[in-house]
């Protein structure tokens, strides 16, 4: 009778086991903290803390299913065996593309700038302010880098104007690609780019390449991501002043191609509308982004991609409060389109 008693005590000392482990980024290997993670379907929780450590406690008998979620990431299901192993869980980042093909490309400049500083992935969005998702934002707090205000998109290197740093979408230079007044430099401006379309920003702070000799003082290299090629997917998220969605999927059969499209609009207007009186802050903006991508054939690839913003100041109800040569009305709409074509005709031929 004594040996079935410890039988039975070792049995349940086993089924009450803990799980340890550590969760961190796929990409940068840093640790992740806030990482909740669930044994499925309705097993114990934990939380990692600011290690990227965690310890599930009172775990069922192997095998489970284990839940890993994290804001900025992608879902992880793992099927646990071993309950006394310590888990080493990476997450991928939710705008991180996996593919399975690399592709080898060289333009007519060679590129060798050590000064240059990139940011992809959540560093663009854990960078930028919680106000606003603004990619532009994250980049001033590089080094080197100075903001003209807190209210300003933006950045000044050395001491140069911002008129001198260029902005480059996929090696097309960008006039003004701001949610802004027309001919008011004084006010506030945000990017019209969302940070959720970005596969990376470089800032080349000097020197500067050949390929950006447009502009004198620096100059920002944004391109943008291609969308998923296996599955849809979507996402949403709000900030402060506006609220974002963005829906990504394959484009044809055998994952020829990709499109992508997002779309943010903002609200901070109707809460200041019910909250103050001052008619300067009747500032509203939208905008809306997407890249289609198309394989024509196998050394043929044709690429699409349309940003439109539109922003604008309307102070009506505030007439008496508007003093002589200030703004009543105001809009200001953006829209650029860029047809890109990659194709080798031989190996030997670029």
């Amino acid at each position: 009778m004594l040996s079935v008693l410890v039988w039975f005590t070792l049995l349940g000392g086993a089924q009450a086991a803990d799980l340890k482990g550590r969760v961190m980024d796929a990409n940068t290997r840093e640790v992740l903290a806030k990482a909740a993670l669930r044994v499925l379907p309705d097993g114990p929780k934990a939380e990692t803390n600011s290690s990227g450590d965690f310890v599930l406690t009172a775990v069922p008998a192997p095998p489970f299913a284990l839940l890993v979620t994290c804001v900025g990431f992608k879902p992880l299901r793992i099927n646990v065996t071993d309950p006394a192993a310590i888990l080493e869980i990476a997450l991928t980042p939710d705008t991180l593309r996996r593919t399975e093909s690399v592709n080898v490309s060289a333009g007519p400049f060679a590129i060798d700038t050590p000064a240059s500083v990139s940011l992809a992935g959540n560093e663009l969005r854990n960078l930028a302010s919680v106000l606003a998702d603004d990619p532009l934002r994250a980049m001033q707090g590089l080094p080197g880098v100075n903001a003209n205000d807190d209210f300003s998109a933006q950045i000044s290197l050395r001491g140069s104007s911002p008129q001198r740093i260029g902005v480059y979408l996929d090696g097309v230079l960008l006039h003004s690609p701001y949610h802004t007044l027309q001919g008011d430099s004084s006010g506030a401006s945000l990017t019209l780019l969302s940070a959720d379309l970005l596969e990376q920003a470089e800032l080349h702070a000097g020197p500067i390449p050949a390929q950006f000799a447009d502009r004198t003082a620096g100059a920002i290299d944004l391109r943008m991501r291609e969308g998923d090629r296996k599955r849809i997917v979507g996402r949403a998220s709000a900030s402060m002043s506006n609220a974002s969605t963005s829906l990504e999927g394959p484009l044809g059969k055998k994952e020829k191609g990709s499109w992508l499209v997002s779309a943010r609009k903002s609200y901070l207007q109707y809460l200041i509308g019910r909250t103050s009186d001052l008619p300067s802050l009747a500032f509203a903006f939208w905008d809306v982004q997407g890249r289609l991508a198309y394989d024509v054939a196998r050394n043929h690839t044709a690429t699409l991609s349309v940003v439109h913003g539109s922003s604008g100041l309307d102070r009506k109800g505030a007439e008496n409060t508007v003093g002589n040569n200030g703004y009543f009305y105001s809009d200001y709409d953006y829209t650029l389109a860029r047809l890109g074509s990659r194709y080798a005709p031989h190996r030997s031929l670029m």
